[in-house]
C-alpha cells in the first residue's frame, strides 16, 4: 500500500512539475486516423429494398496551425486543415431491381480550438468553416455537394514536450467523425 502512495505521489509531482514549466504555444502538425459515419447518408437504399452488402473505409486529415498562450492555461489554436472523410459503399435487392448506392466526402478549411491545459492533459473546442465536398450515387441517380459549412466539436488530448496525442469529435453537415490523432509542435 506504501508503494502505491508513493508511486501516486510521485506521478501527480511530475504532472505539477510537467504543467509549470510548459508552455504548448508554437506552429504545429498533425495527422488524424478518421472514422465518418457514411452509411448513414445512403440510408435512404432502405426504401429500394434490404441492403445484401455493406462497406465503409476510413479516412484521415492534415492540419497545420499555431497555438498562441491566452492565459497561464487557455490556449488558442488556429489552423487550416484537410480531410479525407472516407467512403461508403451499399447494394441490395429491390422490388424495381439491383441497387447500389456510394458516396464518398473530403472537407477543407480554418478551424479555432480554445484549449483548457491542465497538467500534461487539455479539452478543447472546435468551431471552424469549411468546404464540405460530398459525392453521392444511388443506382443512376447522382449529385453533388461543394458548400461551405459550418464545422463544429470537441477534443481531448495529452501533450508531452513537443508531441501530443488526441481523440475528439467532429461534424459538419451530415457527417460525423471520430478521430485519432498526433501532432508536433515546433
Amino acid at each position: 500500500m506504501k508503494k502505491i502512495l508513493v508511486v501516486s505521489l510521485m506521478a501527480a509531482s511530475l504532472n505539477v512539475a510537467h504543467a509549470a514549466n510548459s508552455d504548448y504555444s508554437g506552429l504545429y502538425v498533425g495527422a488524424d486516423y478518421v472514422q465518418s459515419d457514411m452509411l448513414d447518408i445512403l440510408a435512404a437504399t432502405r426504401f429500394l429494398g434490404p441492403q445484401t452488402s455493406n462497406s465503409e473505409s476510413t479516412g484521415y486529415s492534415v492540419q497545420v496551425g499555431y497555438t498562441s498562450r491566452l492565459t497561464e492555461n487557455l490556449y488558442l489554436s488556429s489552423e487550416f486543415s484537410y480531410a479525407d472523410l472516407g467512403s461508403a459503399k451499399v447494394s441490395g435487392q429491390g422490388l424495381l431491381g439491383p441497387y447500389t448506392g456510394e458516396v464518398s466526402a473530403t472537407s477543407y478549411g480554418v478551424n479555432l480550438m480554445p484549449k483548457y491545459h491542465f497538467g500534461g492533459f487539455y479539452v478543447g473546442v472546435i468551431g471552424g468553416l469549411n468546404n464540405l465536398s460530398a459525392d453521392v450515387a444511388i443506382s443512376s441517380t447522382k449529385s453533388s455537394v461543394d458548400e461551405w459549412k459550418l464545422l463544429t466539436g470537441a477534443e481531448i488530448g495529452y501533450s508531452f514536450q513537443q508531441v501530443g496525442i488526441n481523440l475528439g469529435y467532429k461534424s459538419i453537415d451530415d457527417i460525423s467523425s471520430v478521430y485519432l490523432g498526433m501532432d508536433y509542435t515546433f
